[in-house]
């Protein structure tokens, strides 16, 4: 029976030669790579929900199924145990697993080189330890009462399940969380994302992305042995990683139009007791105190202002949707098996040429190989990768 995670699905939709340099060459980017700040802050935030989850479930006594180690770098670096077994041979938690990651992230942070620290400042506005804290207590600001009513069933849950079609296909993947959502009484597979911006994120992104529908249709039986009922509902829980600005005021003592990007955390910490203005006249006389406006509190404690930071956009689960999905697994894992076939032949097997490009951790790579550059075997460490696996060589 062949094999498929929505991540080697996704990328293939995104673009066959991604999908070649990944999974048959086995690429990745390097950690040591300074353009890599973003993926490195996604990957340490991802640890510290699965570790706050897990305080939580344990709190609520309904966790059935957590890791029994959380994963950040990859290759046993920084990796953190969520427990150990006592005694009596039961996996107890730990109780501070939150704070054991944001030690690690402060561990990673002290190890960066000069211009790799600089880069995570320049392209997070901040280091990684810094982002990470402040993210987690927003985040905890914004969503605490809301937790009160989320109750965790499973952490990084692995599923898998075989796909109801003609040739033989299993459907494998880890689950960020899984939770009861006590209010509705019902069960819901939530996805954390991490963003540069949220700008251009809406619901319906929800709505026709397939990992999470195809994660909630592979949970269910496993579910079912828990006591539980298909779930119901999915969410994609998404943060912002790049730092709010400081707010500057004018001469005379206005909000200055030229920031904007800032939350209300930072409006207030900047404004404290009050900001110093010159004023315009010569004599000083223009010159005062600019303080806290109410509106602009107001303004800042908006949805839609603290969706620019964090946003939830949950969708109802609904068999025909489901079913949508898995039939494009289906066609995707073809298209898979195609280019796996075309591969050896000249390692080309199609691009999909767009924006996302210049997102691709592959670019410059697949850059030099179009123009003709470094005949033979690529250094890939020159292009800001490592060799991991092979999964299908």
């Amino acid at each position: 029976m062949s094999k498929i995670s929505f991540s080697k699905a996704d990328t293939h939709r995104a673009c066959p030669q991604k999908y070649g340099y990944r999974y048959i060459e086995g690429l990745v980017p390097d950690d040591a790579n300074v353009a890599e700040c973003e993926r490195i802050f996604g990957l340490f935030w991802h640890a510290l929900m699965a570790a706050d989850s897990i305080e939580r479930g344990v709190t609520a006594k309904t966790l059935k199924l957590a890791p029994t180690a959380l994963q950040t770098l990859g290759d046993g670096m920084y990796e953190i145990p969520t427990g150990e077994t006592n005694d009596t041979g039961e996996y107890v938690y730990y109780t501070n697993l939150v704070e054991r990651v944001a030690e690690a992230a402060d561990a990673y942070t002290r190890t960066l080189s000069e211009e790799h620290a600089a880069e995570f400042v320049s392209r997070l506005g901040g280091t990684l330890s810094e982002r990470i804290k402040y993210t987690y207590n927003r985040w905890q600001e914004m969503y605490a009462e809301v937790h009160e009513t989320e109750h965790p069933i499973a952490v990084e849950m692995p599923v898998s399940r075989a796909v109801p079609i003609e040739e033989p296909l299993e459907f494998r993947g880890y689950i960020d969380e899984v939770y009861l959502d006590t209010v509705r009484d019902v069960v819901c597979v939530r996805d954390h994302k991490t963003h540069k911006s949220l700008s251009q994120v809406s619901t319906i992104d929800t709505f026709f992305e397939s990992q999470l529908h195809l994660y909630a249709w592979a949970a269910a039986p496993q579910l079912h042995e828990w006591g539980y009922s298909d779930p119901a509902m999915i969410q994609y829980a998404r943060v912002r990683m790049t730092a709010p600005k400081e707010p500057k005021v004018t001469l005379t003592g206005t909000l200055s139009k030229s920031v904007s990007d800032y939350d209300l955390h930072t409006y207030l910490s900047w404004v404290g007791e009050g900001v110093p203005f010159e004023g315009r006249k010569k004599d000083g006389s223009g010159a005062g105190v600019y303080t806290a406006e109410p509106a602009v509190i107001e303004r800042l404690e908006s949805p839609a202002e603290r969706e620019k930071w964090f946003m939830r956009a949950t969708v109802p689960v609904s068999r025909a949707t489901v079913i949508e999905h898995l039939r494009g697994l289906k066609y995707t894992n073809e298209d898979i098996g195609r280019t796996e076939q075309r591969w050896p032949d000249g390692h080309s097997v199609g691009r999909n040429f767009s924006r996302a490009c210049q997102w691709c951790p592959f670019a410059e790579l697949c850059k030099t190989s179009l123009t003709g550059g470094s005949v033979g075997e690529f250094d890939y460490h020159l292009y800001g990768l490592k060799v991991k696996n092979t999964t299908t060589k």
